[in-house]
């Protein structure tokens, strides 16, 4: 499974199909702020490519967890959802994560499915990453691309529990427990932890080292709200209700709503 697969399959899992009728009466009850929004700006709007040719969905990120690919461990996931660093943020691994640009959004659509324009419920809280896509978004704490280094994690998981190619991310629990098995086998694994790449050093506690390098201060992540998205290309996620129009006939749906 490919990364754009797991994103379709999230999208397929946690979403379902509406009518024109429920999707006017869900918008005008709940999504006001984002009426507003999307009234004010033509362009970075809210986007999301999904596999799916519904022109109305109603998605509650909440009812499913988000998972990695099979090629790329995803532990800055649990960090995003876990640590007290991140408290104030929706939690990443129960969020519908979407795009300011909608050529990214194309990029996820499948070979027959559609972008939509998104339209979160009053007073969701929206994270935003610093970069077009969160994978670019870790520069100023690991000078490697992100894949190769969430990668050079497992193979110390693997090497601590003299294993091959586990993944220690079938839940929080898991990882912490793949953390803790890297302290109590530091002799073997010492020279793997000895990270250049990094901006933090481990010093005992490699669950520490990791949610100390993915975190969202030093990352340029911040919090914000429907109505002040940003005007470049950023990738957002919120766990909040949204509804889900097909951007070819959202304008005219919404010059009708409010």
């Amino acid at each position: 499974m490919s990364r754009f697969d797991a994103y379709l399959l999230e999208a397929r899992s946690r979403g379902k199909g509406i009518t024109e009728d429920t999707a006017r009466e869900l918008i005008g009850k709940h999504c006001k702020q984002a009426v507003s929004a999307f009234k004010s700006r033509i362009s970075n709007r809210i986007y999301r490519g999904v596999n799916k040719t519904d022109s109305f969905i109603s998605i509650d990120p909440t009812k499913g967890i988000r998972r990695s690919t099979n090629e790329i461990p995803n532990y800055y996931t649990f960090i995003m959802s876990n640590d007290k660093s991140w408290k104030s943020y929706p939690k990443r691994a129960r969020s519908l994560i979407c795009t300011t640009d909608r050529v990214t959004a194309s990029e996820f659509v499948g070979n027959s499915g559609t972008i939509y324009n998104v339209f979160f419920y009053d007073g969701a809280k929206i994270g935003v990453a610093p970069d077009i896509d969160i994978w670019d978004a870790w520069e100023n704490s690991i000078s490697i691309p992100v894949t190769t280094y969430l990668n050079r994690i497992m193979d110390v998981f693997n090497k601590a529990y003299g294993t091959n190619k586990i993944f220690y991310d079938k839940s929080f629990k898991q990882f912490k427990d793949a953390c803790k098995k890297v302290d109590d086998n530091i002799e073997t694994v010492r020279d793997d932890l000895d990270m250049s790449y990094v901006s933090v050093k481990y010093e005992g506690d490699f669950y520490k080292m990791l949610s100390k390098i993915f975190n969202s201060s030093s990352n340029g992540f911040n919090l914000t709200t429907v109505s002040a998205i940003p005007n470049d290309s950023r990738e957002l996620w919120s766990d909040s209700k949204a509804i889900l129009v097909k951007t070819n006939i959202a304008p005219e749906l919404i010059s009708e709503v409010i």
